[in-house]
């Protein structure tokens, strides 16, 4: 369920985008029906590199939604919280 809640809030923010953004009007809820459909032993590639010790790509994921939110006076505390959580792994596993 916070998976949903963190890509229903980027999904919002898409909308917030302005024109230059594009999708269809059933685009999220065709997002969330796919997330729905995944096994639940699936693995992200950002958990991937997290375990294999490698550079995150979570500025431009979960911390653009916590920024964009934060910019736009909404909040998006799963992104802003899985940033958080990743953070000190940005660069790979710490020394």
């Amino acid at each position: 369920m916070k998976l949903r809640s963190g890509v229903l809030a980027g999904l919002i923010l898409l909308g917030l985008a302005g024109p230059q953004v594009h999708a269809a009007e059933d685009y999220p809820a065709r997002q969330l029906a796919f997330l729905d459909s995944l096994p639940a032993q699936m693995r992200s590639s950002m958990l991937n590199d997290l375990v294999a010790g490698n550079r995150l790509e979570a500025p431009w994921l979960s911390g653009a939604v916590a920024a964009m939110a934060g910019e736009s006076n909404l909040g998006a505390p799963v992104s802003a919280t899985l940033y958080a959580a990743v953070k000190p792994y940005l660069n790979g596993a710490p020394a």
